[in-house]
This record gives C-alpha cells, sequence and structure tokens, in this order.
C-alpha cells in the first residue's frame, strides 16, 4: 500500500501478487491490485478484483465503495448505485458513497436528489472538498445562489486560498447582484489552474491597488479572446472619466476596430508596445477596473452600441448580399471552439428548420472556421443556400467581420465571437445561450428584463432543459418572423406560422404547435386567425371549454369574422343547443352569404330542431355553391326523407352515390328512405353498409357464419342477432315467428335484459347474451340474420307483414299482482303513460309536456262509466315531474318505484301487460305494448324524429297491430294529435271496444 500511495504502481502490483501466491484470497491484496488495475485503465479487471473483495468483506463499506467505483469507472451505473447504497447500510455517513451518489443523480439531472447527497456527504466530511465542487453545480443548475455563496463562504473559511471557491463565490454574487464584491472574488481567475486566463502584463510598470485614479495615466489591458475584449471593451467609456488618461492595450485584430470606435482613447497592440512606459503611472486588467465603473446592475445602463464598422464596406456587403429590397438578412453562427464546453454551447444546424423555412429572409454565414459541410447539410436538408462570403474571415480580420455583421439586419447565434460582435454593433441579436455554467453556460450574461445587460440590442433565449434547443430555435424564429412581418410581410408570415403550426400539429409536438400560434396572436392583426386555430387544436384535444373561450377571444376582436361564428356555432350544436347554434349560424350569414358551410350548418341545426322544412332552403343554397360536397348531398337527401319527400331525397342519395359508390353512410340513409317509402326490396340490401358506418363489438367473429343470401331456409341452422337498443331488438323478433317456421333450429343473440322475457316468449328458441357473440362458436351454424336480412328474407312487401296480435308474453303472476295494486274495480280503466326518450339526437322531438298531455287525456272518461287510472311507464327519475303535474292539476299519478324500468325487462313487461291501453310517444314503451299487444295509441312527430320504421307510406302500423299512430299537424305542433289521441282513448273504455287485451 506504501508503494501505492508513493506512485510505485508495478512494484505495488508485485509485492500484491507476492502475497496472493501464499495467500489466494487475502482481500488487501486483492484490494490493492484492483486499485492498481484501476490506475493503469483495465477497468474490467478491477471490477473483478473489487468483487472478490466485497464477497469476502460483505459488511465491510469501504469494499462495497470501491467496488462501486470500479463500477461507475466502466458505466455501470445501476450496479455501482447498488454497491453505494449497501454501503451506506453499513456505514451510514461514508462520505464517499453519498458523493457519489449525488454524481449518479446529477448526471440523471436529478438534481433534487444530488443535491441531497451532496449535502449529507458534506454532514459527514466537512472537509470532502469533491463534494463542495459537485454541490456548487447543483446549486447554480438549480438556481439557488443564494446557498451557493452560503457554501463558498463556508469553503473559504476552510480553504481561504483556493481559486476555485472565490470564483464560485464571485459567481453566485454576480448573480445575486453584489457586483462590489464579485469583482473581487474574480480576481482569482488568474491563479485558477482549470482558468487559461490571458495576461498581457508589461513588465516594469506598477501594477494598480485600487488607488483612486483621477488625473493619473493606466494602461489597461484586455484578456482572452475577441468576444470577453468586445464585452468588457464596452466599460472604456466611462472608464475614460475616472482617469487622467487612458490607453488600451488589446491583441492586434481587435485594435483597428477599437481605434476607429473610440478615436478619443489610445488604442495600442502586444506588437506595437514600445518600451517607453514612462508616460503610465500604472497598469492594470481591464476586467479588474469593472469594479470602479460595473458596481452593481444599474450601472449597465450606460451602455450602448459602442463599435463604429467601416460603414462604407458594410453598405457595399448588405446590397451585394440582399437579392430584393424587401429581403431581410439574417446572420446566423452555432457553435464555439478552443475551450472545453464548446460542444454544449454549439447547436447543431439540423435542428434549424423552423428558421429556414421563414420567407423572405436570405441567410447568411457568420459562423468561424471551416462550414463547408455543415452548410451543405443545410442545403440538403432544408433547401436553403446559406451565403458564404469567402473574403470574410472572422479569425484573422474582425474589422472586416465587423462590416459583415453590421450589414445584417438581425443576427441568430449561439454564445460566440458573432453574439458579442453584433452586440457590440447595435445589431438587433438574439443569442442562443445555455441554462447554467455547468453546461457551457456563461456567468457574465446577465439579463435586464430579458435583454442582456452587456448590450442593449441583444436577447438571450434559453433552453429549458440543458441541450435541448428546440424551443430556442423556435423562439428564435418567432422574433425574426416578428420583424419580417414588420418589414411589410403580413401575409406571407401569417400563412408561415399557421404552416409551421400545423408541421408541429402533425409531428405531434403540441406544445410547439400552440407557442405558435401564441406567437402569431401577438403579430397585429393575426390575433382572431391565431385564435381560431388554437380553438381547433382545443377542440381536438378535447378541451372545449378552452376551445370555445379562444373562439370567443377570436369574435371579441372580429364580431362579424362568419368563421369563428360558424365554428361557436358547431361547438354549440356539438352541444345540442342548436338554438343557440342557428342565431350564429345567421350572423354568419350576414357577413357571408355565400358560405356552403354557415348554410349547411344552418341547415342542420334547423333540422335537428325538427324545422326540416326551413332547413331544405339553407340546404339547397349549400348544394347550389358545392354540388359535389358528400357532407351537404347526404344532409339534403337525408332531411328530405325526414320531411317526407322521398322522390327528391332518392335522387340525392343516387347523385352523392355516383360520386362515392362506397360510401357507407349514404347507402345506410338511403335503405332507410327507401324503407319508409314502403320500397322494401330495394331497402333491406341498402342497410347492410351499416355494418361499415357503425362499428359493433357485440358481433360473431369474423362476421362469421355468411350473412344469409337469399338461399332457403328450410332445414337449415341460422343464428340472428339483434343491434342497437330494446325497441330495435323487439322489432327485430317481430319476424322470428316467420323464421321458426322453415329453419331447422334458431339461435337468438340479445340484450341480457331481455333474456327471461324471450325464453318464455320463445321457448323453442336459444336465446343467448349478446355480449358473448364475439367468442361464440359458430363453426354450427349455416348462416346468420340481422334485422336487414330477416326484412329482405320475409318482409320484402305490404303483404308479408302479418296481422299477429302479440308475441311477446309477460310473467302472468307477476301482471296479475300488478293489475290487483293499480286497479281496485272492474270500472277501472288503467291508462299506461310514457313522454320521454332518452335519444341525445331525436329525443327532444319526440317528447311531450306531462302536464298537456294529462290536460288532454283527462276528459277521456267522459260520458263513459269508466274511471281512468293513470300509471307511469316511463323510464328514468321522473318523480319530481310527476309531482309537479300532481300539484298543479291534482291529477294523481301511479309511479311504481318497485319496477325498474330500465333494468328489469321482465319485470316491465308485467307492469305494461296490466294495463288497459298505452298512450306514449316512439320510445321503448310503444315497442313493449305493441308486442305484448296492448292497446297503444302512439304520438309520433311530424317530420325530423319520426322512425323509419314507423313508415309514412302507410297510415296504420305494420309492425304491431295494436298501434294506432296520431300525428302532430306541423312540425313541434301536438295539439291535433291530442285532441285525436283522446277521442280515441274514449272510444277504447267505451263498452264493447275494438280492443282486446291479449294477457
Amino acid at each position: 500500500m506504501r508503494l501505492l500511495n508513493s506512485g510505485q504502481i508495478e512494484a505495488a502490483a508485485v509485492a500484491s501478487l507476492k502475497v496472493l501466491a501464499v495467500r489466494p484470497s487475502d482481500p488487501d491484496a486483492l484490494n490493492i491490485m484492483g486499485l492498481v488495475e484501476a490506475r493503469l485503465g483495465r477497468l474490467d479487471v478491477a471490477v473483478d478484483y473489487m468483487a472478490r473483495v466485497a464477497k469476502l468483506r460483505p459488511k465491510s463499506a469501504e469494499a462495497q465503495f470501491n467496488l462501486g467505483c470500479a463500477h461507475h469507472q466502466v458505466r455501470q451505473f445501476s450496479e455501482a448505485e447498488r454497491c453505494y447504497r449497501q454501503a451506506l447500510r453499513i456505514e451510514p455517513k461514508h462520505a464517499g458513497a453519498l458523493n457519489n451518489l449525488g454524481i449518479l443523480h446529477q448526471d440523471r439531472d436529478d438534481l433534487a436528489t444530488a443535491r441531497v447527497m451532496f449535502e449529507r456527504a458534506l454532514d459527514a466530511d466537512p472537509g470532502w472538498e469533491s463534494a463542495v465542487i459537485n454541490l456548487y453545480g447543483v446549486y447554480r443548475a438549480l438556481g439557488d445562489f443564494e446557498r451557493m455563496e452560503a457554501l463558498a463562504r463556508r469553503a473559504l473559511a476552510r480553504w481561504p486560498t483556493g481559486p476555485q471557491h472565490w470564483l464560485n463565490h464571485g459567481e453566485a454574487l454576480f448573480q445575486l447582484g453584489r457586483f462590489d464584491k464579485a469583482w473581487d472574488c474574480f480576481e482569482w481567475r488568474f491563479r485558477a489552474t482549470s482558468n487559461a486566463v490571458v495576461s498581457r502584463t508589461v513588465g516594469g510598470l506598477p501594477a494598480w491597488r485600487g488607488e483612486d485614479l483621477t488625473g493619473k495615466s493606466l494602461l489597461t489591458w484586455t484578456e482572452q479572446g475577441p468576444g470577453d475584449e468586445i464585452m468588457f471593451g464596452t466599460m472604456i467609456a466611462d472608464l475614460r472619466k475616472r482617469v487622467g488618461r487612458l490607453c488600451v492595450l488589446c491583441s492586434p485584430r481587435m485594435r483597428p476596430l477599437f481605434e476607429r470606435s473610440m478615436p478619443e482613447i489610445e488604442v495600442i497592440d502586444a506588437i506595437a508596445c514600445d518600451a517607453d512606459l514612462s508616460r503610465f503611472d500604472v497598469q492594470a486588467p481591464l476586467v479588474s477596473l469593472a469594479k470602479l465603473v460595473r458596481n452593481d446592475l444599474r450601472s449597465f445602463a450606460s451602455n450602448t452600441a459602442y463599435l463604429v464598422p467601416d460603414r462604407s464596406v458594410a453598405i457595399t456587403l448588405g446590397a451585394s448580399y440582399r437579392r430584393a429590397p424587401d429581403e431581410l438578412l439574417v446572420g446566423i453562427a452555432w457553435r464555439s471552439s478552443g475551450v472545453a464546453d464548446a460542444h454544449q454551447k454549439t447547436i447543431n444546424l439540423g435542428s434549424w428548420g423552423a428558421l429556414f423555412a421563414l420567407p423572405k429572409v436570405r441567410f447568411v454565414n457568420l459562423q468561424y472556421g471551416d462550414c463547408s459541410q455543415e452548410l451543405t447539410l443545410v442545403k440538403a436538408e432544408f433547401g436553403v443556400e446559406v451565403l458564404h462570403d469567402a473574403t470574410v474571415d472572422p479569425i484573422q480580420n474582425l474589422d472586416h467581420f465587423a462590416a459583415q455583421v453590421a450589414a445584417m439586419d438581425v443576427v441568430v447565434c449561439s454564445s460566440n465571437t458573432a453574439a458579442h460582435m453584433a452586440g457590440a454593433l447595435g445589431v438587433r441579436t438574439y443569442a442562443m445561450v445555455p441554462r447554467d455554467t455547468t453546461k457551457g453556460g456563461r456567468w457574465y450574461w446577465f439579463e435586464r428584463g430579458g435583454r442582456c445587460a452587456w448590450y442593449p440590442s441583444l436577447t438571450l433565449l434559453r433552453p429549458r432543459k440543458p441541450g435541448e434547443w428546440a424551443d430556442v430555435i423556435r423562439e428564435a424564429t418567432f422574433e425574426v418572423a416578428r420583424l419580417v412581418y414588420q418589414h411589410g410581410q403580413q401575409s406571407e408570415i401569417a400563412t408561415f406560422m399557421l404552416r409551421l403550426a400545423s408541421a408541429y400539429r402533425k409531428a405531434g409536438q403540441s406544445e410547439s404547435m400552440v407557442a405558435t400560434l401564441d406567437a402569431l396572436a401577438r403579430l397585429p392583426g393575426q390575433a382572431p386567425r391565431a385564435f381560431l386555430e388554437l380553438a381547433h387544436h382545443a377542440k381536438e384535444a378535447g378541451n372545449l371549454g378552452e376551445a370555445e373561450a379562444h373562439i370567443d377571444r377570436a369574435l371579441a376582436l372580429r364580431p362579424d369574422w362568419w368563421e369563428a361564428l360558424n365554428q361557436k356555432g358547431a361547438m354549440l350544436a356539438e352541444r345540442n343547443d342548436y338554438a343557440g347554434a342557428e342565431v350564429l349560424y345567421r350572423r354568419g350569414l350576414q357577413a357571408m352569404p355565400g358560405s356552403y358551410e354557415l348554410n349547411n350548418n344552418l341547415g342542420t341545426a334547423l333540422r335537428r330542431q325538427g324545422r326540416g322544412i326551413e332547413a331544405d332552403h339553407y340546404y339547397k343554397a349549400a348544394v347550389d355553391v358545392a354540388p359535389d360536397q358528400a357532407s351537404i348531398l347526404l344532409n339534403i337527401a337525408t332531411n328530405m326523407s325526414e320531411i317526407g319527400r322521398n322522390d327528391e331525397a332518392i335522387a340525392y342519395f343516387d347523385r352523392l352515390l355516383f360520386l362515392k359508390p362506397d360510401y357507407a353512410e349514404a347507402h345506410y340513409s338511403r335503405g332507410f328512405c327507401l324503407l319508409t317509402s314502403g320500397r322494401f326490396k330495394e331497402g333491406w340490401p341498402e342497410l347492410r353498409w351499416r355494418h361499415q358506418s357503425h362499428p359493433n363489438g357485440e358481433r360473431p367473429p369474423h362476421h362469421r357464419p355468411l350473412f344469409w343470401d337469399g338461399e332457403p331456409l328450410a332445414q337449415r341452422s341460422v343464428l340472428i342477432w339483434t343491434e342497437h337498443g330494446l325497441g330495435d331488438e323487439l322489432l327485430t323478433l317481430t319476424i322470428l315467428p316467420d323464421v321458426l317456421a322453415v329453419a331447422r333450429d334458431v339461435t337468438v343473440g340479445c340484450s341480457d335484459r331481455l333474456l327471461t322475457v324471450l325464453r318464455r316468449s320463445f321457448p323453442s328458441v336459444l336465446f343467448v347474451p349478446r355480449s358473448q357473440l364475439p367468442s361464440i362458436d359458430v363453426s354450427r351454424f349455416d348462416c346468420q340474420m340481422t334485422l336487414s336480412e330477416l326484412g329482405q328474407a320475409f318482409r320484402s312487401s305490404l303483404t308479408q307483414f302479418p296481422a299477429r296480435v302479440s308475441f311477446l308474453k309477460a310473467d302472468a303472476q307477476r301482471r296479475a299482482a300488478m293489475r290487483s295494486r293499480y286497479a281496485r274495480s272492474a270500472q277501472d280503466f288503467v291508462i299506461g303513460l310514457s313522454w320521454a326518450s332518452a335519444n341525445p339526437d331525436i329525443g327532444a322531438l319526440k317528447n311531450l309536456n306531462l302536464g298537456a298531455m294529462l290536460t288532454a287525456l283527462q276528459a277521456a272518461a267522459a260520458g263513459t262509466d269508466r274511471h281512468a287510472i293513470f300509471l307511469s311507464l316511463q323510464y328514468g327519475d321522473c318523480a319530481a315531474v310527476i309531482a309537479e303535474v300532481k300539484q298543479k292539476s291534482g291529477i294523481e299519478i301511479i309511479d311504481d318505484l318497485s319496477v325498474v324500468k330500465s333494468g328489469d325487462m321482465d319485470s316491465f313487461a308485467a307492469q305494461v301487460a296490466a294495463v288497459d291501453a298505452v298512450v306514449t310517444i316512439s320510445n321503448t314503451t310503444a315497442h313493449f305494448s305493441g308486442a305484448l299487444g296492448i292497446p297503444t295509441l302512439l304520438l309520433l312527430p311530424y317530420n325530423r324524429g319520426r322512425h323509419w320504421y314507423w313508415l309514412r307510406s302507410q297510415p296504420e302500423c305494420l309492425w304491431y297491430s295494436s298501434i294506432k299512430y296520431f300525428l302532430q299537424s306541423s312540425d313541434g305542433n301536438w295539439d291535433m294529435a291530442l285532441n285525436d289521441c283522446r277521442g280515441a282513448l274514449r272510444g277504447l273504455m267505451a263498452p264493447g271496444n275494438t280492443f282486446v287485451n291479449p294477457n
């Protein structure tokens, strides 16, 4: 071990191997060999040695720590962390393990955990200097400069001559705005071995020690590269006021620019400096004098653009670069070199696509060094040729470079010389700089309201995460776009921003898309369009409230903008507020009468309100403007079908299908139109298209067996499955007796709620839950049938509708018990009532006011010896409605809460069977009463809201013999229907009526 510690590595290895020859498992010798191999760079071998030591000494924290270090060096981070944590379980205050865990978490950008680990390491061992250095980096990255400053003070108390601690203390003080003390700390830069500071000290001339310089002659010299020379050169004008005579010693390439820019100050360079120093009293580095003129952020207010280019050269270069008078010249520089963290300040041009897509811009290369490969890449990748002027050499001729930069309208660059040059020249500049100094940032990029303290014309753009430059490039693009916009290219930039937002959306970069539209909104006159696009995005994301807020913002700026009115109307329509949507569409049409979108949408809003005759006018106006628009043709055809103009509807459907032969929704809707016209043979095949337009998970696997295609069903095994809601299921089952008469065996997939009542009604049929259809064994079936196939097989003409009284059988016991509860005497006539539909599309058009219904029906018993008993058959919670009607009219309505009308359908069937008559709108109740054969008075809308199967072509119901129709006299007017219904009910209550309850 002594040999190893004294640096005699090979001798240490020889000594250890001698031990191992005698004792092969000696842990100390194995440990030394592991350390030897690690120092020699044979890390895999070192891991093996350390693993053997840890196995021999499982309770040794040091053995676990050394093994962790070995794993860490070979980048086996998970194994390293495991070992460090094992070391801490053995020795909770092992400073080395805590420090190295901090490094692991710091590398993962888990800064919060890294901070805790480094702080614990210092608690365990306050003298662990590497943990202090590491903790500086974490505090810096977290922006916690108060803690960083306090840590540096504690470190300086322990290591008062440590340059790194002085410089970190200074950096923290700079960030906290305490410049006076910070500059003193910064003097330690010359002693920090990691800082290669350029010194231009002139021998034999006394150094300035802080004394007053009034009336004295001062030689001050610059340090570092041209960027630092330019930046600290901003102080020279203020410094001149503090001394009697000032001479600046700078690099030879900076001298011509300084001489032109500051003619009242003597400028010399290292080459020109002679031995005559008698004219100077003292010398000092220019940076050391900063504490005189830059002692707080307010002192930077005097900074202005101080460099003066060769204006004739700048004008000549600008004229030669610009291809058109309205073109903006944008200088770009993207990388750094010559410093350890240059790669972290370099921004790959492959990520500059958004900026390169800007219109009316010519990009000029301001980057020093050989850029040919990168510029070739830009041309190949983005189709943009960045102008490279080979006559300008930013490294050798800074004066010529200054003229080139001065010719630019704007500069976009990384943290390099171009940023300093452009800022000092007063050119509008956007410098993309790293967020913190641990990742390539520089301590001197102080900000004042987003602008750089050193250069008023320079804006600093920082990434939110180290090394992720996409958001910074995006922000730079927005800033340059704003300048192009101000340059008179409003329409080009608005179009560009919309396309850029669209590109971000397609790429799935939602945040960038929103940011782009926000930037567009900040351009004069573009906010309405931006808000509307933001609304589209929010709507796509399902944030409807946010979408509506954006549209409202657009309308607040442009109240008559038809596109925004159209979009707001569409949003109201999605909430079923068709009346509100109608108002907005009409406002939009006042501004844009010829808009087919507005006419189409207004037609739909009217149609949804049951005003199909009005809607027809607007649909026709839309189709006149856009005769081949599929959605409009579908709307006008469907609306015509709903208002009973079926021949015209079919013509429009045919026109649409000529344009789009495989349009499933059009075929499906056309089928309904044909069926409601009584053209069954043509209509049923069209309904098969619903399998494409209306996906349904409750189907047999892979649509097997094949759908019935017309072959005879005699002695065949048939699978029938129902679709949609309970009403449609019962309608399907009206045809089941016809199937049973010919097929060998029949299996029916239906909803679970109907299983009990259907099994009773059709004992020879095997009923299975529809939810099991996707997994059913279909091998034994010859074919399958749904409503369209059943109809095609057994209802292809009016003559094939049999006059069946009923097919559904209720539970007789339940029915009798309920009847005895509802009717107390033979004179009681129980009337089942249902007045509402839950259908979100057309329910409102079918619904009736219960009070209006009762007002019309209560006089039906007049002149008879019957007593009307009203029973609610309405599903859902309707207790409040019933109570309100009773309070206003005094009419009692029985609401039997023991029957769950939307759950236990066997119980509901018994309840319906227990009444003498049913008065209902078009909902599930109508199908149950019809299937049970109960006398049913069905109240139907005039146009929209009347389902296809209540056929317009037939005055009587073909599906259920016990149902009678009572239609509105016009859209929304129930007066005549209720009056006729009352008369029919009186007839039912009279002795000798023709309706007989089969139950």
